[in-house]
């Protein structure tokens, strides 16, 4: 079976990660589109017509299922092909697990369609904050995150009172044990129980579908850390070959 994935850097890897634990025995095309990251800056009538190339791309080498591994893309494209599935964060399953104040953080278009579209934002204890940096921060210090420490508790000063934080890009999961660490007190809500779980169920409609070797291909529109996502997925991937390239998306 071959799996690809789509993100605008290293925030997919967490996603990968997560395919490991119930698709093992596949091969992989990771699709890091860097010459448009973060994805949730962009204008949104260009990332629609860059996203759909992008699956088109993948769709091109094979993939049998396209994992939108970022939420920005899982609001544009979730619904495009029965082949491609996005990713949601669980706000929520935050607000169930706590009385308190539930901070979501993500990039402005997701902020944008989630503020619009996700019922859990109407409940008058969640607070959303669609910010353009903290992704390219995570990009740039990778792997090094504890220098974005800084700049992520700087955009949380005001909320500190929080109970609960959502992460709602990819990218910021990379932070979760430093958060941990400096806010023992505020449970992180992600990505990760509501997408193993469809994944498990996924995985059922692949059965007859096998894989001849376990290779996860990292492609790059741009050569922008490429070193870091390679270290990154050699850690998360240890059982795989890891190849990388530089890629065309016409």
């Amino acid at each position: 079976m071959r799996i690809g994935l789509i993100d605008s850097g290293i925030g997919g890897l967490n996603i990968l990660s997560l395919c490991l634990k119930v698709f093992e025995g596949c091969s992989y095309d990771y699709l890091a589109d860097t010459l448009y990251a973060p994805f949730g800056t962009q204008n949104t009538a260009f990332l629609t017509k860059r996203l759909l190339a992008d699956i088109e791309f993948l769709a091109s080498r094979n993939a049998d299922l396209i994992i939108l591994a970022c939420n920005t893309a899982s609001c544009l494209m979730e619904d495009s092909l029965p082949s491609v599935i996005g990713i949601q964060p669980d706000i929520a399953q935050a607000c169930k697990g706590t009385q308190g104040k539930v901070l979501v953080l993500s990039t402005p278009i997701t902020a944008r369609f989630a503020a619009l579209s996700n019922t859990a934002m109407h409940n008058a204890r969640v607070k959303l904050i669609g910010d353009a940096y903290l992704a390219p921060l995570i990009e740039c210090y990778a792997p090094d995150f504890d220098r974005v420490m800084p700049y992520f508790l700087q955009l949380i000063e005001k909320d500190l009172d929080c109970k609960a934080i959502v992460l709602g890009c990819t990218h910021y999961l990379f932070l979760q044990k430093h958060i941990h660490k400096a806010l023992p007190y505020i449970d992180i809500y992600s990505y990760e129980n509501s997408l193993t779980n469809n994944l498990f169920l996924l995985k059922n409609r692949f059965l007859s579908i096998h894989s001849s070797q376990r290779v996860i291909n990292l492609l790059f529109t741009s050569s922008t850390n490429i070193y870091s996502a390679i270290e990154i997925a050699k850690q998360a991937c240890p059982k795989h070959k890891i190849f990388s390239a530089i890629v065309k998306i016409p």
